[in-house]
């Protein structure tokens, strides 16, 4: 009853701030604590689910997004909007404990390009025919230069996720207010 009260009071007098019986009752919805830390409103959400600390929606958001990518909110489905300073460094330990079947490729895509150059080899010095078969030969030389290509991509972005790895130092969640108000300085 007494909260129909507060509402009453507060629709009376719009310009004014909240009553001191509502601000009491805006909570963290992760933890459900107002605390001491600052609440941040991350998302579209409105009414109480609006606010959490930033602490709290940092914990959800590694435990549901490791990599902190694509994190979006799952009452509104709104996007956090993050900054993330990190760092790049190359880790051959990182390749061998986290991303095995990267590294297990690398010398099957570097076998399969030494293939692909003897074939390449071959064809070119005893059975491309440029004056009787121009149409073949070309056909035959474009398929094994695209086949060495995409092979050689594969065998780079191998490379690349086995021993470059990013370190995240630092990174925090803006709320939604800051939001809307750095849109508007744009």
């Amino acid at each position: 009853m007494e909260e129909t009260k507060s509402l009453a009071i507060y629709q009376e007098k719009p310009d004014d701030a909240l009553p001191q019986t509502m601000v009491s009752e805006i909570c963290c919805r992760i933890c459900l604590d107002a605390g001491t830390e600052n609440l941040i409103s991350p998302c579209l959400c409105s009414g109480t689910g609006k606010y959490t600390h930033e602490s709290c929606l940092k914990t959800w958001v590694l435990v549901k997004f490791p990599r902190l990518d694509g994190a979006q909110c799952e009452v509104c489905k709104s996007f956090y909007v993050m900054s993330v300073k990190s760092t790049c460094r190359c880790s051959v330990k990182h390749g061998i404990d986290e991303e095995f079947t990267y590294c297990c490729s690398i010398p099957i895509l570097i076998s399969i390009l030494i293939a692909i150059g003897v074939i390449l080899y071959i064809i070119c010095a005893y059975h491309l025919d440029f004056k009787n078969k121009k149409a073949f030969s070309i056909a035959i030389l474009a398929l094994c230069i695209i086949s060495a290509i995409g092979c050689l991509l594969l065998l780079i972005g191998s490379i690349y996720k086995s021993f470059i790895k990013f370190d995240v130092k630092h990174w925090n969640i803006e709320s939604h207010a800051e939001q809307t108000n750095n849109s508007n300085i744009i």
